[in-house]
């Protein structure tokens, strides 16, 4: 699994939650409505902290990823919301056969790592719609961005291009935007109540199919407390069965994703020689 194939995976979870009154009254047994809902002209950012163990045939890897990405939310046609993604800051380290790789956006020393080829992605953007379920109908600037993060004059830029094109494009921008939106139950839920939803992500090599069961656990102080167990089944260069765990918690006036946990393993299906993917997430968000 690639470098880039692994930024693919990352996640930028955000909900919004609001009830018959302000969310912020909601008391701990209220049903509350759970939807995106950020108004129009709200800015966000999330910080991701992503620490990944890759043991395959023939390879151990050892990766973290420290990704920062600035949310802009605009009006839609209906309940639905177009948002305008940017990157901040991307920070790298890798381990692997006994070397060690490092990048950071933000420490101009490190700019001729061999990782700094997702550099280029600071200070780029997408867009994306939404449903007010935080399902993805369209997303707009998938190409621009991977040819804004290639340097033309490059020897290499061709292969640069093909290689940025496996890890974002449409399917996967869609991909790993819904595993971050698509989380709401359309209806009213009280703290017990669950839901599910089923996406499809792109990591790497892997086509995964991701069937996940979402609880609101509980609501105390003004935040929301959720709960998430998810089925993985990946197919691909190698087909693997996996889980997901994890939890959210929310600020109820502002939907602000003030902290996630999310913990993930995938293994190889029998049969197939032994491989293991391991991941944990930490999501801090903060108010512009």
């Amino acid at each position: 699994m690639s470098v880039t194939s692994s930024f693919t995976g990352l996640v930028v979870a955000a909900l919004v939650l609001s009830g018959c009154g302000s969310p912020s009254e909601a008391t701990k047994d209220e049903a509350v409505n759970l939807k995106f809902n950020f108004a129009p002209g709200s800015k966000f950012t999330y910080a991701v902290e992503s620490d990944q163990q890759i043991d395959a045939p023939g390879q151990k890897i050892g990766q973290s990823i420290t990704m920062v990405s600035s949310y802009a939310v605009r009006a839609g046609a209906g309940t639905s919301k177009n948002l305008t993604v940017s990157y901040d800051r991307i920070a790298m380290k890798m381990e692997t056969m006994g070397h060690k790789l490092a990048y950071d956006s933000n420490d101009p020393g490190t700019k001729s790592s061999p990782l700094a080829t997702m550099g280029g992605l600071v200070g780029k953007s997408f867009e994306a719609t939404l449903t007010d379920e935080g399902k993805v109908t369209a997303i707009k600037g998938a190409e621009a961005l991977v040819n804004g993060t290639v340097d033309p004059a490059s020897p290499n830029a061709a292969a640069m291009r093909a290689q940025l094109n496996k890890s974002l494009n449409d399917s996967t921008l869609r991909g790993d935007m819904e595993q971050s939106f698509y989380i709401y139950p359309g209806h009213a839920v009280k703290p017990g109540d669950t839901w599910s939803r089923t996406i499809k992500l792109a990591v790497g090599p892997l086509s995964i199919r991701a069937a996940s069961i979402y609880k609101l656990t509980s609501m105390s102080a003004g935040v929301a407390h959720l709960g998430i167990i998810s089925k993985l089944e990946g197919q691909g260069a190698m087909d693997m069965d996996g889980t997901q765990t994890g939890t959210m918690d929310v600020e109820l006036a502002t939907g602000m994703l003030l902290d996630s946990k999310i913990a993930q393993t995938l293994t190889s299906k029998a049969g197939a020689p032994t491989a293991k993917i391991t991941t944990t997430i930490h999501i801090t968000g903060t108010k512009k």
